[in-house]
This record gives C-alpha cells, structure tokens and sequence, in this order.
C-alpha cells in the first residue's frame, strides 16, 4: 500500500470512529455510559510535532491497531497544542502505529518498517512518551497530459516511479488515484517526500492488473517515452514544486472480449452458473493474477469483456462441493475479440484428512482450531495450471478437511483466520502422508489424484519471546527497517511470521511453542552500507513463560559481533 493511500484510508477510519468519549475513551453514541464494562488501564502515549525544530500546531495525530482483524480496536485520535505536543490516552494492550495526518506535509524521521507512522507495541497501563514527527513540507509536481492531437486526458491516475527502482511494474508505483488529471487534462501532486522520481502515466503492457472498466494507455514516461531508463529524472527537494512536467500520450489501449462455453467432459451438456475467471499469463513460474470473472448462463455459454491485448488463460473458480476442475485454455489478445472457446471439466485432484493437534487433547482448543480455515495453495507443474490459486476448507470437530477439483502439482497447507486472536499459537508442523512426512515444497499431487488420510500436524503454544534491538552506537538513523525472525533450531522451514521492531525497537512473539529457536534480525540500516544485520541469539520457550532478548547490532565492520 503507498503511502498516500494509507493515510486516506487512515484519515478515513478515524473519521468514521465513534463521536463522543468518556474519561478519554471513546465510545458509541448509543452506548449508555452506565453499562461500560470494566476494563484494563490504558496505555498513554505522547510526543511532539515539529517543523523544523518548532512545535506545528493544530495536527491530527491518530494511532490504529497494526492487527488486521474484524475486532480492530477503535480508533483513538487528538490534535496538537500550540506548541506541537500530542496526548494519545486510554489505548487497550496491543499493536498499533501513530501517524500525523498532514496531507501537504511528510514525516521525514520514520524509523519503522515501510515508513508508514511509528509502531509501537503497548502494555497495559504503560506510558510511552517522546514518540516525536518532525514533519516537512512535501514538495510538488504538475503538469498537463495531453494525446497527440492536444486532446485533454480526463480523468487519469499520474503516477511517481523511484528513479532508482530496479523492475518498475504497475504495481510497485507510488501514489494513488487520488492523483488524477482534471477536465484540462492537468494534473497536481502535493505531499511528496523529497527525492528523485520519473513520472508516469497509464500501465505497462506486461502489467499483472489493467483497468478493466474503462480504455487505457500504455505507460507513457516524462518527456513523452515509453522506456523507463529514457524517462527525464525529476529531483524534488523539501517544499519545492516542479511544474510544466507534461506528458503526451498516444492512442488509448482497446479493449476486447473472450468467449465460448462450458462444457461435461463426459456427457458434453453444457454447465450454467459456473464462475470462470480470466487469468493473466506473464511469467509461468510466478502464480496467477486473476483480472476479471463471470458467470456461465443456462447455456454454459460466458463471455469475459475489456480485455487489453496479451496472453491469457480462462480457469474455473472453486465451486462448493465440487470435483471438477476445467484444464485452462490459454488464449491471447492480439487486435480482435477471441470466440469459440469452450472450456471441458475434468475430474480434479481430492485431498483429505485430518488436521492432529500433537501432544495435546484438549476439547477447548479443537474447538478454537475448528473455528479456523484450513488454505490450500497449488503450485503448478506445467504453465497453465492454476499455480497459486487457493482453495479453502473448514475444519471439522474431529479435525477433518477435505479439498476437491484441485489441479496437479504441490500442495501446501497454511491455516488462516480472520481474527488474529484465534489464529495465534497454532503452527503447522508437518506434513504427513501415509507416514511419510512430505517436504516442505509441498504434497505432490497428480492428475485426478484421490488423497485420503493426510494428516496435518499442528502444535500449539503459549510462550512468548519479546526483547529489544539496538544499535551499539546509539539511536538507529532514519531509513532504517528492521524485522526479528524466530526459527525453531535445526529446522529451518518452521518458523513464527516475522514481527516488526517497533519505534524504541521493541518486538513481541506471542503463542510461540516450545522448543528451541534463534532469533535474528533482518532489514536495512542505512550506516552498514549494504551490508545486513548479523546479530543472532539462541533462546529456549516454555508454555506460559515470557522470555527476553536483548539484540545489540554491530556497526563497526571492523568489529566482530559478540557471541
């Protein structure tokens, strides 16, 4: 997500917060004060806002929960005083990051991974103070797009690509459609961090997205190039503004349409209502980025519509309690709508089994792990095979799953749940198939292939490992983003998802299973010029015990770390 879209959806969650507090909490408005439930002290946490070393008042300070979970916790908001200080007051235990809402401004003293506010990780009842933004004036770009007629572009995204970015697709751009040319074909970019940037307008014709709902252009760089190292470099320092950056296009992209029908491979009767996606064919060995879908009608006949020219391939979707699976037709667009496609199911891949909790029965957790979705993830063996595209299903009480109409090639298992809470401390530890454990690559499935008797072994655990990181010379400068991995000794491939450091370099690993791990740091930091973290420690966790790490990093090359 970039920055700008961050802070909209940001700005967005807090105005949407609930619009009156109560000793400093905030609460819904149909909410009787008298029937609040009692709850833990809060957390405080403060700072200052400056412009150059000066306190900026009047800015929207706000702090959200860095977990994503339909229990977020409400968002808690303030304004800076004259002098630039802000007061964040009764915030529950948990994961947040702080931000200045400042649209014409930008933070230039992030520490934080991606640079998106300061995380922080708060206690119950803690105080956190000197969380301080020194914030500049973001500069300016502007310009006009035109086609090559003098014709305006109305209505258009502009985009920001690093100047030194290495592989510059439509995905990685910086900016947003907030960023859109107006009725003149002129466009203004506001906000921007300093730096050095090209400029850009439309897609690139190998993008894994495209605007399907409307005509348009193949990317198109200032001055007027289509080839990214031609592109003009603008260099944008604090507060200034680069104008007349113009940009002509040529003619917008067609769109065109696929069609055909689905079919039984077997009896030849066409199938309705099946949902059948369009995928784009880029690279083989990557997954799938799936653009559009539709829906089959009583004739099994589809038709998939704004497709820009390139490759592409029609799958079937997961259809519930189903089987079948259709080999995927590949296709490509060249100047003319495709027709007479027609799509034959085959009888799919079926695994089932059972998910096994090792070492414990325990009732309440099989029913936690019940309220869980098992995902399945194939990765092709060949090109046009779904590789990636996820399956779903539900955990029985005994533990049980089962998947069907899956394609050929390796499958591997991930448990998944909307609620961060449920999900925490189980890990799956294995794979086993009649015995054999199977690699961590995947579980190789063939051709229409039936599996019984998987089993999926997962522990569970409630020790936490938390600590700190520092750099032995002092405060980490800006730039920097640092991440803590915890890998179960001499197994490599279990590992806890990666936490991030927070703004006082603090992390937490909560329902961590026993055992023995190393905890290390990956990241950046801009001194070591190039070169990664290597500080590393080994650390033993039991079931409901906190264990500490400290981790100090070496900045002397010259140096070795400390054992």
């Amino acid at each position: 997500m970039t920055l700008t879209r961050f802070l909209f959806v940001l700005a967005l969650s807090f105005s949407c917060a609930v619009s009156h507090s109560v000793s400093g909490q905030t609460v819904s408005p149909s909410t009787p004060q008298t029937k609040l439930a009692k709850k833990v002290p809060g957390a405080t946490v403060s700072g200052r806002v400056t412009v150059q070393g000066k306190g900026k008042g009047g800015v929207f300070v706000g702090i959200r929960s860095g977990e994503f979970s339909p229990q977020t916790a409400p968002a808690v908001k303030t304004v800076t005083d004259a002098d630039g200080n802000y007061h964040l007051t009764d915030i529950p235990p948990g994961t947040y990051r702080v931000l200045p809402i400042t649209p014409a401004y930008v933070v230039s003293d992030y520490t934080s991974f991606g640079g998106q506010g300061k995380g922080l990780i708060l206690n119950e009842g803690e105080r956190v103070d000197g969380i301080d933004f020194s914030i500049v004036r973001g500069a300016v770009v502007t310009g006009k797009v035109t086609q090559s007629d003098g014709t305006p572009v109305i209505d258009e995204p502009v985009y920001l690509v690093a100047a030194e970015q290495r592989n510059p697709r439509g995905p990685s751009y910086t900016g947003s459609s907030r960023f859109q040319t107006d009725d003149r074909g002129v466009y203004r970019m506001f906000g921007i961090a300093p730096g050095r940037y090209k400029v850009c307008i439309g897609v690139p014709d190998d993008a894994y997205f495209q605007n399907r709902n409307r005509p348009t252009f193949v990317r198109v760089f200032y001055p007027s190039v289509v080839e990214f190292n031609e592109a003009k470099v603008v260099e944008l320092s604090e507060g200034s503004e680069a104008a007349n950056i113009d940009i002509t296009v040529g003619q917008s992209m067609q769109n065109f349409a696929a069609s055909g029908i689905i079919v039984d491979s077997e009896s030849s009767q066409p199938i309705q209502n099946v949902r059948l996606g369009l995928q784009r064919v880029i690279d083989p060995n990557m997954g799938p980025f799936l653009s559009s879908s539709t829906m089959s009608n009583a004739r099994g006949e589809f038709r998939l519509e704004n497709i820009t020219p390139g490759k592409y391939s029609v799958i079937m979707m997961q259809q519930p309690n189903s089987d079948l699976r259709v080999a995927p037709i590949g296709f490509e667009i060249v100047d003319q709508d495709v027709t007479g496609l027609v799509l034959k199911t085959v009888k799919g891949g079926v695994v089932s089994g059972f998910v096994v909790l090792e070492g414990k029965q325990d009732k309440e957790l099989y029913e936690r792990l019940a309220k869980l979705r098992l995902l399945a993830h194939v990765r092709g063996s060949s090109e046009g095979t779904q590789a990636g595209l996820g399956s779903v299903s539900a955990i029985a009480a005994d533990g049980g799953f089962r998947f069907g109409g899956l394609p050929p090639g390796a499958a591997t298992f991930n448990l998944s749940s909307p609620d961060p809470q449920i999900r925490s401390g189980f890990i799956i530890s294995r794979i086993e198939r009649d015995g054999v454990v199977q690699p961590r690559t995947g579980a190789e499935i063939k051709e229409g292939e039936v599996i019984a008797g998987l089993r999926i072994v997962v522990v569970y655990g409630t020790g936490t490992v938390r600590g700190s990181v520092k750099l032995d010379n002092g405060p980490p400068p800006s730039g920097t983003n640092l991440m803590v991995r915890l890998i179960r000794s001499g197994d490599g491939s279990f590992a806890i998802r990666p936490q991030n450091v927070d703004a006082r370099g603090y992390f937490v690993f909560d329902g961590v299973p026993s055992g023995t791990y190393e905890v290390n740091v990956i990241g950046f930091i801009p001194q070591l010029r190039g070169r990664q973290p290597t500080v590393k420690q080994s650390v033993t966790v039991t079931d409901g015990i906190a264990t500490e790490v400290q981790l100090v990093i070496n900045t002397d090359p010259e140096t070795p770390p400390a054992p």
